[in-house]
């Protein structure tokens, strides 16, 4: 793969300073990072063009760069950088490669992107940096977002801007992002100062076994229609049962998927507790602080245990009815005054140096993250339509579920799941993930 150009784009005037919110500082320092794969030939200009444009006006902000808070503050973007685009080229990618069958663990590896250091605590970082590869027949827009600054469904809105701008629609089609942090201050403070705070969880931080990272796979999981069905009717209330407790289909499949998970950890004992955890955008959860636009963290990581934590041996004993509702119990505990309680508990935790993944053991532990309801799959540049839309990850972190669309089928999902070594293996050979 060459280098064409390297190059920060600039705002035509320097960006207002954003202080980021306590929410954004409990988030891993780490980049966000999708690719869409176009088929044909895409002009990079296009793209550039209408992102210069974004800059100079309603998305400025994502020229600054992120620097360390003052004192015990959790950050905040600053100053003119510029957003990072590069061009590249290769003789040798083709679409084949970014196929979601047999190829997906190869195609999921390649270089998409070598993204900048993104510990903002030592050097500022760039808010944005962005890849356009050419290659024949095809190309590949690979974009990263750092993850302080927004949760993927900031990424989302940005990304249906940026394509609207391409396709010469009024700003007006798109709604306009909100960048203050007021909102979600405004009841941290409500609810701290009223003590009306949930417990903070006290899992004991692990070590993080770094030797887990060698050999880790990515796995391109598609789920069909006729699967799915059968997974939400296997966790839903049997006919005629007292238990009347909806599941939704992505309870059932995240069950499912931990519970395989798990019996493909060699390292977990009988007797070793699991641990999972689901992040649920609170945008539209009822009582919701934050408007629909806004672009910074609205995502909370939350247990999917309320309780003492299984066993391995009670995980794998249990109906998955049982280990869906543990999940629906989560997402439930998103809402109404709870959710305020939440955010202020979050807060309190960040102050307190915590991180929402806390404790989070590598290859034992299972944290899922819902993407598909934030058309990164549908959404069109204009004439190019992406044939397919991929995580960009520079590195896989064994335990991490993503949810997305999928372009083959409707009502099919795709999940894309980091193993460990051991657990690819394991999950090869039982092809346990797609039977019941």
């Amino acid at each position: 793969m060459e280098e064409v150009s390297r190059e920060w784009l600039k705002a035509r005037t320097t960006p207002q300073r954003i202080d980021l919110s306590e929410l954004d500082s409990s988030i891993p320092k780490c980049y966000m990072s999708i690719a869409w794969v176009f088929a044909g030939v895409v002009d990079p200009a296009t793209f550039r063009e209408a992102l210069c444009r974004l800059l100079d006006s309603d998305y400025a902000p994502l020229a600054s760069a992120l620097y360390a808070g003052e004192g015990d503050g959790p950050g905040y973007t600053s100053g003119n950088a510029g957003a990072l685009w590069v061009t590249c080229k290769s003789g040798s990618l083709s679409l084949d490669d970014f196929d979601g069958g047999s190829t997906s663990s190869r195609a999921l590896g390649l270089p998409l992107f070598e993204l900048p250091a993104a510990d903002f605590s030592k050097a500022p970082c760039p808010v944005l940096a962005c890849k356009f590869t050419t290659f024949p027949r095809g190309a590949v827009l690979a974009v990263s977002l750092h993850h302080t600054a927004a949760d993927g469904a900031g990424l989302s809105l940005f990304m249906r801007r940026w394509a609207a701008e391409i396709a010469g629609q009024p700003a007006c089609s798109c709604e306009p992002a909100v960048f203050s942090r007021a909102c979600l201050t405004e009841v941290i403070q409500a609810h701290t100062e009223s003590g009306a705070t949930s417990p903070a969880e006290t899992a004991p931080a692990a070590p993080m076994d770094y030797s887990l990272f060698a050999g880790a796979k990515v796995l391109f999981e598609r789920f069909t229609q006729k699967e799915l069905a059968e997974l939400k009717a296997a966790a839903s209330p049997r006919p005629g049962s007292d238990d009347k407790q909806w599941i939704s289909t992505k309870d059932a499949l995240l069950a499912h998927i931990w519970r395989c998970m798990v019996a493909a950890s060699p390292q977990a004992q009988p007797e070793t507790t699991m641990r999972a955890t689901v992040t649920v955008d609170v945008r539209k959860r009822p009582g919701c602080p934050f408007p629909a636009s806004y672009f910074g963290n609205a995502s909370l990581v939350v247990s999917v245990v309320d309780g003492p934590p299984p066993t391995k041996q009670q995980l794998l004993g249990e109906p998955l009815r049982d280990t869906a509702l543990r999940v629906r119990r989560a997402v439930m505990a998103t809402q109404g005054e709870r959710l305020g309680q939440l955010l202020a508990t979050m807060a309190r935790k960040s102050h307190a140096g915590g991180s929402l993944l806390a404790g989070f053991r590598l290859g034992v532990d299972v944290t899922s993250s819902d993407w598909a309801p934030l058309d990164f799959a549908t959404v069109s540049f204009g004439p190019h339509r992406p044939a397919l839309v991929v995580p960009a990850k520079s590195h896989t972190l064994p335990g991490l579920v993503t949810f997305m669309q999928s372009h083959k089928e409707a009502g099919e999902l795709v999940a894309f799941i980091h193993v460990t070594a051991a657990q690819a293996a394991s999950l090869a050979s039982t092809q346990a993930l797609h039977t019941l």
